[in-house]
C-alpha cells in the first residue's frame, strides 16, 4: 500500500485479474498509441503485427511480486501506514476552472503474501482522526487550496470514496520503445464495491464547489528506500503505463481527474521498527 490518497486513474484490471488468479507472468500485446491496458483480441494478429519493421504493438510483462520485511517473504497479514501528500485536482471543473487541493495524511491498511495489500482508513497527518467512509458525514481531511479553490488555507474537505481497497504489488516490465523495469502497486475496487477515488468540497469566490473522481483502478511506482517503500504517483508514470484519468462529476468531459504526488509517501509496518520492502518472486 502506498499513498494512495484516491489515486486511482491507471487502468489496469486485465493484468491484475490475472496476477490474483496465480499466475507467475501476464505478458499482453498493446498498441503503443493505447498504452499498456489495451489488451488485443488476436494473438495471431499481435504477432505477426512485432513481427514487422515499426510495429504498432508492444509487449507489456506483468510479474507477481512481494513484500518482504527485513529481508523475509510476508507470509501472514501484517498492518502498515503511510505518510505523505498528494495535489488532487479536476483539470476542468465547473465552468471548466481547474481545482486542485493539497492535501497531507495517513493511510491504514494490510499486506499479505503474494503482494497482496488492502486499504482500510484515512487519517489526518497527526493520527488524531479517522475519516468517515461516506463522503459528507463528519468532517473530512482538511486541505490546503492550491488553485481554483481558496488558496492558503486548509478550508477545503476530502472523503476517500469507496473504502476498502484492495492493491496489488506487480513487477512491471516494457521491452520497447526503450526497456523499462519497475514496481507497480495497482489500485483495485474492493469486492462488490465501487470505484475507489476522491471527493471534495472546494471552497471558491462564488461558493462551494462539490466534486467526485473515481475510475476503475489506479497505478503508483513503488520503490525501496532506507525507511520502508516508497510510493509515488506522477503523470509520467501514469502515461508510461498508458493510464486515463479520473472522471469527475463536475466536468463536462471524461478524465480530468489527475494526481501529483510531490515527495511520494514512505509505507511501514505499525509498531515495528524493522523494515518494509518489495521484491520480485525471481
Amino acid at each position: 500500500m502506498v499513498f494512495a490518497l484516491f489515486a486511482v486513474f491507471a487502468f489496469g484490471a486485465v493484468a491484475a485479474t490475472s496476477a490474483m488468479a496465480g499466475e507467475e507472468e501476464t505478458m499482453r500485446c498493446v498498441p503503443k498509441t493505447e498504452g499498456l491496458w489495451g489488451l488485443q483480441t488476436s494473438t495471431i494478429e499481435c504477432a505477426e503485427e512485432l513481427a514487422t519493421a515499426n510495429s504498432p504493438f508492444e509487449l507489456i510483462s506483468f510479474l507477481l511480486a512481494e513484500w518482504l520485511v527485513e529481508g523475509l517473504e510476508v507470509t501472514t497479514t501484517l498492518l502498515v501506514e503511510t505518510k505523505g501528500e498528494l495535489l488532487l485536482e479536476d483539470l476542468k471543473a465547473t465552468l471548466n476552472i481547474k481545482a486542485k487541493v493539497l492535501c497531507s495524511g495517513i493511510l491504514d491498511g494490510t499486506i499479505g503474501p503474494n503482494g497482496e495489500d488492502e486499504i482500510t482508513e484515512v487519517l489526518n497527518l497527526a493520527g488524531t482522526l479517522s475519516i468517515p467512509r461516506i463522503a459528507l458525514e463528519g468532517t473530512g481531511l482538511l486541505c490546503s487550496g492550491q488553485e481554483g479553490c481558496t488558496t492558503g488555507t486548509e478550508n477545503d474537505e476530502v472523503w476517500a470514496v469507496n473504502l476498502p481497497w484492495l492493491t496489488l504489488l506487480e513487477l512491471l516490465e516494457e521491452e520497447s520503445p526503450t526497456l523499462f523495469q519497475g514496481f507497480v502497486v495497482l489500485i483495485l475496487p474492493h469486492a462488490g464495491g465501487g470505484n475507489p477515488g476522491w471527493y471534495t468540497l472546494c471552497a471558491t469566490a462564488l461558493g462551494t464547489s462539490e466534486d467526485e473522481c473515481t475510475a476503475e483502478e489506479g497505478a503508483a511506482e513503488a520503490s525501496n528506500v532506507t525507511a520502508g517503500v516508497l510510493g509515488v504517483f506522477t503523470e509520467a508514470f501514469t502515461l508510461l503505463a498508458g493510464g486515463k484519468l479520473g472522471n469527475c462529476t463536475a466536468s463536462s468531459e471524461k478524465e480530468t481527474g489527475n494526481v501529483e504526488e510531490p515527495a511520494g509517501g514512505v509505507e511501514t509496518l505499525v509498531g515495528s521498527s524493522e523494515v518494509l520492502t518489495v521484491s520480485s518472486t525471481g
